[in-house]
């Protein structure tokens, strides 16, 4: 019977330092596949996908399997999908779902590989495990390159600090040109511990904000009772209740709203049905005399709410309905111990009241080294990069 420390009872993936005499692990091999196919490769994955999200950097909803999925469904359902995995000793270690098609790069004719993701998707990035987000990204890299067929990868709204740069590095390292787009910082509330009373939670809203707030409550409750409500994974008619509401206003004149397309519709309602983020999505709901006036979608997960749309009865607009509600529901947060109040998409002036900190986001794009992607590249970052800078410059008063 061979002993525990005899070198032929290691596996190969084993090896033995010279250090008292202990076994080390070697660090695992990573290895690379490309996946080609449609929404079933993203279905084929999604177990192994969960289990690589549960590690925590890619905990948000946005970078999930089923979100992914939901969106092809709902936008694209027939889009032909380029998936990089990466592995080591068979766990699952990596993943970028890109979708190919010919489109354009700021009017011009290109052929695509871009994220599966678009405004509604919120987020996008290259997902990883806990340790090798550098490893990861340079072999998912090295797969892309040579992946025929494409003048530019594309991928939008990724976190300025997310395995998407580091990607972006690994292609710069071999000498392609790259890019990126800066966005607006997105704004989010951080809530304190629930160790103290109510008003902790709105203590960074200005005094002057506070006032308004109790003046315009209290000129509502003079039409009648109001009632604040949370509904998790919420039913059909809440749903339906809140896309009637943001299709009344203006959002449903211009044709934003999510009832005036069918497929944002069903994206909405495929995040509200699909077990992973069923439980997850969150319906808050400012009711005066039994009638809505201000719905709040969104997530809640990992101590975080995601405020992903909200909607007001603009009949009821001076009484700010939707301000009242981000009252109720902040408190709602801080008493539940909830931590991030995100209230997702760019800054503006009332995001600006409620919001304590901002975080980064970029659209990134690699260019192939063919004659195409440095003609793309020149364009979009050269010559449009050049034609803003003037055009502000234009704009600027004189002094």
């Amino acid at each position: 019977m061979r002993r525990a420390n005899d070198l032929g009872a290691v596996r190969r993936d084993e090896r033995v330092w010279p250090r008292a005499g202990r076994l080390e692990r070697a660090a695992p091999e990573l290895t690379v596949e490309v996946l080609a196919g449609g929404v079933e490769v993203i279905d084929r994955l999604a177990h192994e996908w969960r289990v690589l999200c549960s590690e925590g950097p890619c905990a948000e909803p946005f970078y999930r399997p089923e979100w992914v999925a939901a969106y092809l469904r709902a936008f694209e359902p027939d889009a032909k999908l380029v998936v990089v995995i990466a592995r080591a000793d068979g766990r699952l270690r990596g993943v970028l779902a890109l979708v190919r098609e010919r489109g354009t790069i700021n009017g011009v004719p290109a052929r695509k590989l871009r994220s599966a993701a678009n405004s509604h998707s919120c987020q996008f990035d290259l997902v990883h495990g806990v340790r090798d987000a550098a490893e990861v990204a340079d072999l998912i890299w090295r797969a892309l390159r040579d992946v025929p067929g494409w003048d530019v990868i594309e991928l939008r709204d990724a976190p300025s600090d997310g395995a998407t740069s580091l990607l972006l590095e690994a292609a710069r390292r071999d000498e392609h040109l790259v890019g990126a787009w800066r966005r607006s910082p997105m704004p989010y509330l951080a809530l304190p511990a629930a160790d103290g009373g109510p008003e902790r939670a709105l203590a960074h809203l200005s005094s002057r904000h506070r006032r308004m707030l109790r003046g315009n409550r209290r000129k509502l409750e003079d039409l009648g009772p109001l009632t604040f409500t949370r509904a998790p994974g919420p039913d059909r008619a809440t749903l339906d209740r809140f896309y009637e509401l943001e299709g009344a206003g203006w959002k449903g004149e211009q044709g934003s709203a999510i009832a005036c397309a069918p497929e944002r519709r069903r994206f909405y309602d495929v995040l509200a049905r699909t077990e992973g983020l069923r439980d997850a999505v969150t319906i808050y709901t400012l009711t005066c005399g039994g009638e809505p006036v201000a719905m709040q979608y969104g997530l809640t997960q990992g101590g975080t709410f995601f405020g992903l749309k909200a909607a007001y009865d603009e009949r009821f607009a001076r009484f700010s309905p939707g301000q009242l509600l981000l009252e109720d529901v902040t408190l709602d947060l801080y008493s539940r111990g909830l931590r991030v109040f995100d209230f997702m998409g760019e800054s503006d002036d009332l995001k600006s009241r409620w919001c304590t900190a901002e975080r980064a986001l970029a659209s990134y794009f690699v260019f192939h080294r063919r004659p195409t992607g440095l003609l793309l590249h020149f364009w979009k970052f050269r010559v449009l990069t050049a034609a803003r800078r003037l055009k502000h410059r234009l704009r600027r008063p004189a002094t």
